[in-house]
């Protein structure tokens, strides 16, 4: 068992550590999409992660590094468990018991996905017992909702080199990891473990930071934030049902300098919320503010087109309107709705009724 104190004045790349501890829970519980979430903070959180001897998973796949951290009077406690033989995994087990059990929360970087199903499937091959059921907040998932569309990859690595703006030198890779621990068995040389040791706390402190730098993101629109970032946490918080949010991020776009497609994007789904609250003049500013922008790109324009379109003969009852952005959305629906759509616009404008279909009745 090795031990370490961390202050949580310190920071791990440009983010203060102490943040995610002061996270909102109704900010967590839309950031994950998880309803149980609900009323959860950080502050009695473990954050886990683990080192094996695979990295596909499967009963042969040992967990022989297993490093947890939690707060506990105004500290970051870290504390990693190394086998130093297969035989003692129980032990191990035993101990990650009691630590997870006080918790609330259990926080992990794709955790979901491998972490807890390996611990789950050893604890039941060595017959020890789980903890009980708690909240599970899978950061990854959370990372690829708010950072992939700008940066494509949201390994751990990526996120702190492009978020957290600190670059890790000398890190082992992970398809090293397992035949450095299966030498240590051979022949008992400690030290080479030392860059495994490292490379899970970084991860740990990773973990932390990232959560706060995550909820600060999510709170409200920055300046330096990133438009593609501010659209992605826009599509979240409309996700979430966060309204007020989603509007806020989606006008930002719409007030800075931004690629088309980003532009587009944020203008509908900006106009998409307003209308469905009623403020279909609102709707329509936005979309009008975005085709100045987008100028240029026939598949977006058209879309925005079709977008007002729609609001003018549904909302507005404003045909001549509707018409001359209609005639202008072929791209987006297509050559048979667009004529259709014309044409009733047309009928609507000169005041012609479209035809009707009788309604069958019983016995016709």
């Amino acid at each position: 068992m090795i031990d370490r104190v961390v202050e949580l004045t310190e920071s791990y790349g440009n983010a203060p550590l102490h943040r995610a501890f002061s996270a909102a829970p109704s900010a967590l519980e839309k950031i994950a999409l998880d309803p149980t979430m609900a009323g959860r903070t950080m502050s009695d959180a473990v954050f886990l992660d683990t080192e094996t001897t695979g990295l596909s998973g499967g009963t042969g796949t040992i967990p022989f590094l297993v490093g947890v951290l939690w707060r506990r009077d105004q500290r970051l406690h870290l504390r990693q468990w190394l086998l130093h033989s297969p035989s003692a995994e129980a032990d191990l087990l035993h101990c990650l018991c009691e630590v997870i059990e006080p918790s609330s929360t259990l926080v992990t970087y794709n955790g979901k996905a491998y972490d807890w199903p390996l611990l789950q499937a050893r604890f039941v091959l060595n017959r020890v017992a789980p903890p009980t059921f708690r909240p599970h907040l899978d950061l990854l998932h959370c990372a690829r909702r708010i950072y992939r569309r700008r940066l494509g990859g949201v390994r751990l690595v990526n996120i702190e080199a492009q978020v957290l703006g600190r670059t890790r030198i000398g890190d082992i890779e992970g398809c090293e990891i397992p035949s450095l621990y299966w030498n240590y068995l051979r022949d008992g040389v400690g030290a080479r473990l030392d860059p495994i040791l490292e490379h899970n706390q970084n991860d740990l402190l990773a973990l932390v930071a990232m959560l706060g730098t995550m909820v600060d993101h999510f709170a409200v629109p920055h300046r330096a934030q990133d438009p593609i970032d501010q659209l992605s946490i826009a599509q979240l918080a409309a996700r979430a049902r966060d309204t007020a949010r989603s509007l806020a991020f989606s006008d930002s776009v719409l007030s800075r300098s931004a690629e088309p497609t980003v532009v587009a994007e944020a203008a509908l789904l900006s106009a998409r919320l307003r209308a469905a609250r009623g403020e279909v003049d609102s709707a329509c500013e936005a979309l009008l503010s975005a085709l100045r922008v987008i100028e240029g790109e026939i598949l977006l324009t058209s879309q925005v087109h079709l977008a007002l379109a729609k609001l003018y003969e549904h909302k507005l009852r404003q045909y001549d309107r509707a018409l001359e952005h209609g005639q202008r959305s072929r791209v987006a629906e297509g050559a048979l709705a667009h004529e259709k759509r014309c044409a009733r616009l047309a009928r609507k404008m000169s005041g012609v009724p479209g035809r009707t279909t009788p309604r069958r009745t019983c016995g016709t």
